[in-house]
């Protein structure tokens, strides 16, 4: 997208409306504000986006907005093994590789846990950081989360990635390139030893740890494959 559509890399001092900014809420740190700024005046912005920025850098008059989903187990299970190849590149001390599945999805500290306890709903629903306390606030996130997905103008899925990504570049009014590389950055050796300590295969009580994990998510995923398939429709 950032090719078709002519993008640089903004200026530190001097973002446009010719520029892009990927925004990674879970490592902007202490650069952002800054980070925020630049968005606000780029023409495209991609990344890990929380409601809570999305609504400090958007305006809905002017600005399209779409998000990819994935189901959550796919993406919870994808998010352990990435882990193995995401060493010493935390902002806390983890040591994936020591750990089973279960173990990575407890781990006992918010900063990890925002990333494997229902983390779409987190997303969609509030913003970074945020901690849901009861049941009552995870169904009010989710609420939200739900409430967000009607209002964005594009929602895709990564199971159905091949027959939604040329009608997210139609809406875009953009030729879909003749060749789209994919690339799974996590090498073949840390897929393989993190399928091997998957105890979610074999031990029911990593099973639950799961479940709980992505409990909320799922309902705002079978909500987005309903959305999705209403889109078509229109479309």
């Amino acid at each position: 997208l950032v090719s078709e559509l002519g993008l640089k890399r903004p200026r530190w001092y001097r973002p446009s409306r010719s520029s892009w900014v990927s925004l990674h809420e879970h490592l902007v740190g202490s650069g952002r504000a800054r980070r925020i700024e630049k968005a606000r005046k780029a023409r495209f912005v991609d990344g890990h986006l929380y409601l809570g920025t999305y609504e400090e850098i958007a305006d809905p008059t002017r600005d399209f907005l779409f998000t990819f989903l994935r189901d959550p187990t796919v993406r919870l299970k994808s998010s352990f093994r990435f882990a193995r190849s995401w060493m010493h590149k935390w902002n806390y001390e983890i040591d994936p590789h020591k750990m089973k599945f279960s173990d990575f999805m407890e781990f006992p500290l918010p900063a990890h846990q925002i990333h494997v306890d229902n983390m779409m709903t987190r997303m969609l629903g509030g913003a970074y950081g945020d901690e849901p306390a009861s049941d009552a606030e995870w169904k009010d996130f989710l609420k939200r989360a739900c409430e967000t997905l009607d209002r964005i103008d594009f929602v895709g899925l990564t199971e159905t990635y091949d027959e939604d990504l040329p009608v997210l570049y139609e809406r875009m009014g953009l030729d879909l390139p003749i060749e789209l590389p994919k690339t799974n950055e996590t090498p073949e050796e840390h897929r393989k030893s993190a399928q091997a300590d998957d105890d979610t295969q074999y031990d029911e009580r990593a099973r639950q740890v799961l479940e709980k994990c992505i409990c909320y998510d799922q309902v705002l995923f079978e909500y987005a494959k309903n959305l999705v398939s209403r889109q078509k429709t229109r479309n």
